[in-house]
């Protein structure tokens, strides 16, 4: 199963990951740091309150880690003055759209870890990576 690091909130400026962005693609037994999971934030006795709250982490059973590294190609920023510094996602993932995919116990889940697991055999899962604009 791959684990994606999914921002969920726009960055910064338009040069930064933004919401949807597949970050990073790590393999199951991938442990989290603190900014990346609630749970680990949490762990470590920090407030939730106080969570960035800038990302989720996206488990999709039946997708192998080489395949979802291709979420994360890049594509260059025209007009970039240092463009290998200025990079975005070829592909964008709908978070509201997988969200909506949860059954009610896991959005409460969700809520606690921002931790979204789906199958990737689910056509409607697949659909919510598409090629950006």
């Amino acid at each position: 199963m791959a684990k994606i690091l999914i921002r969920t909130v726009d960055g910064g400026n338009a040069l930064r990951y933004m919401r949807g962005d597949a970050v990073i693609v790590r393999p199951d037994d991938h442990v989290w740091g603190r900014y990346e999971s609630l749970e680990v934030w949490i762990a470590e006795g920090r407030d939730r309150a106080e969570w960035p709250d800038e990302f989720a982490v996206l488990e999709l059973t039946g997708l192998n880690e080489v395949t979802a590294r291709a979420y994360l190609e890049e594509i260059s920023v025209i007009g970039a003055a240092v463009p290998e510094m200025f990079r975005r996602r070829k592909f964008g993932a709908d978070i509201d759209a997988l969200y909506a995919l949860l059954p009610a116990a896991k959005k409460a889940i969700y809520a606690n870890t921002r931790r979204i697991t789906l199958s990737w055999g689910n056509a409607q899962v697949r659909a919510a990576f598409k090629a950006k604009a």
